[in-house]
């Protein structure tokens, strides 16, 4: 009976090792952590009371991006201080990640950082088929106003998926 059990462990284990292949990919989904650092600036493009419509540019460095440029168009209702956008990361090996971006202004104290939200809503490259999500957190140098560019950094913090890195 002793040999059966140790031929039934052996047989369960080489099953697993078998299996190991085809669970990597499903590992690829799982969310993991997802940091970053940018330096940019937003530009004026048009206003039509009571939203603004802004030209994002920027760079930085990421988790699984490393250094990037993104670019996004946002709407800003100058109302309520609220914002909405889409943008598109870059990173230095041409991949694509994109997203959706809601933010607001923190008020009081000031006008000079906001908070926003991004949600990933595809990619190409290794980032074909990602979610995620991450708040980024942004202080400019001037108040929002009478200013044709306002530049800022921000501070990237979240979770990301990366299932296109198991297609290379």
């Amino acid at each position: 009976m002793k040999i059966k059990q140790n031929y039934l462990k052996v047989g369960l284990v080489l099953a697993a090792l078998t299996l190991l292949p085809l669970a990597y990919p499903a590992m690829a989904k799982d969310q993991v952590p997802f940091k970053g650092v940018e330096v940019g600036a937003l530009s004026f493009v048009s206003f039509d009371f009571p939203f603004t419509t802004i030209l994002c540019t920027a760079e930085g460095d990421a988790t699984y991006l490393g250094h990037y440029a993104v670019t996004g168009i946002l709407v800003v209702n100058v109302l309520t201080a609220t914002a909405t956008g889409t943008f598109t990361m870059t990173a230095a090996n041409g991949d694509k990640l994109f997203t959706t971006m809601t933010g607001v202004a923190l008020q009081p104290p000031s006008l000079k950082e906001t908070v926003d939200t991004h949600t990933v809503t595809g990619g190409t490259g290794i980032f074909e088929g990602a979610t995620g999500s991450w708040v980024l957190d942004s202080h400019f140098a001037f108040l929002f106003g009478d200013v044709s560019s306002d530049p800022y950094v921000g501070v990237l913090e979240g979770i990301i998926s990366t299932p296109g890195a198991n297609k290379k």
